[in-house]
């Protein structure tokens, strides 16, 4: 297993670079959370901060730390909870961390970084890089045809497994299409 942390340190001048960290490392989880492909990275548990917080507000409010996100069906599944509301139309569940550290697990790559892997031994094989693009492109026509874009590929953020499967991570810049009706 592999862990990702994210701790906000203490004494940052802007709030907003506390947030947008939190946002990234939530979008992040939430992504993944909802994908199910050998080339993309599995998380096996995540936490805010070992607990989710639930709490109700209206659907145009944020909590007072801005940190309030609507919790999707798959990341209450990955978490464990349920965070369904049945109290009221007006209002909606959000999820809040209260501690400063953040992580979700993940499955180990036992080789590590690609970058890593060409380094150490300056040059591959034609036939493993042929391996590795290929999977890269499998990996990403799956994101992409499920609506996420990475917008950070590069061999720091591609991990190989011990049966040299090439596996897309490090989600923290991605993002959802918005879906887009065609006309006919």
């Amino acid at each position: 297993m592999a862990v990702k942390i994210l701790k906000a340190r203490a004494g940052i001048s802007v709030p907003y670079d506390k947030y947008t960290a939190l946002d990234g490392f939530y979008t992040e989880i939430e992504i993944l959370a909802e994908c199910n492909h050998p080339n993309v990275v599995k998380i096996k548990a995540a936490s805010f901060d070992g607990t989710l917080v639930k709490e109700l507000i209206k659907p145009a409010g944020v909590d007072e730390e801005g940190t309030g996100k609507q919790v999707s069906r798959s990341l209450q599944k990955l978490m464990g909870t349920n965070c369904s509301n049945s109290d009221s139309s007006d209002t909606q569940q959000v999820l809040k961390r209260k501690t400063k550290v953040c992580y979700y697990v993940m499955k180990l790559a036992e080789y590590g970084e690609l970058y890593r892997l060409v380094d150490m031994n300056e040059r591959l094989s034609e036939d493993l890089i042929r391996h590795f693009f290929s999977q890269l492109i499998e990996g990403l026509l799956y994101l992409h045809s499920h609506g996420f874009v990475h917008r950070d590929i590069k061999p720091e953020n591609l991990l190989v497994d011990r049966k040299f499967r090439l596996i897309i991570a490090d989600f923290n810049f991605a993002t959802r299409l918005p879906r887009v009706k065609h006309k006919k």
